[in-house]
């Protein structure tokens, strides 16, 4: 993954390639873990149980700004229905215990974006206490 979001981040060229966030096309890769052979997944969500990605408003200005690259406004066109359908399959995926997910328990409030440091100091240490209150049942999980 470059980290390198459309619209706000430079593309990150490698060898004679452009790149942009991994996250275009696959936003939350468990299924290619699990076609990669991997049994037990370990899952770190930034989004509450419930979220739901809606449709980008800047659609007209990723397509103009990537006018030689069309497919990355067909990407972004359809990334909330595949985030969806990748949502629905992870937790699928949690009940047939092949994922562990460690989510945030309430909706932050941050956005991608955020640069308060204060709001994302105190995001940081929600989720370390959410994590460890998670860290016997990741253990109990990957030992079983």
């Amino acid at each position: 993954a470059s980290s390198s979001l459309p619209l706000v981040s430079r593309n990150v060229k490698i060898g004679n390639r452009l790149y942009l966030d991994g996250a275009l096309s696959d936003s939350i890769p468990i299924r290619r873990a699990i076609r990669d052979g991997n049994r037990k997944n370990v899952v770190i969500l930034t989004k509450e149980t419930g979220y739901r990605k809606e449709r980008s408003s800047a659609l007209w200005l990723i397509r103009l700004a990537y006018l030689r690259y069309p497919k990355v406004y067909e990407l972004m066109k359809n990334r909330h229905i595949s985030y969806h359908e990748t949502l629905d399959y992870l937790e699928e995926q949690e009940r047939k215990g092949r994922a562990f997910v460690i989510r945030p328990q309430n909706a932050s409030g941050i956005g991608r974006i955020e640069k308060d440091r204060e709001k994302l100091t105190a995001l940081y240490h929600q989720g370390y206490r959410e994590a460890q209150e998670k860290y016997q049942a990741l253990l109990a999980y990957l030992e079983a």
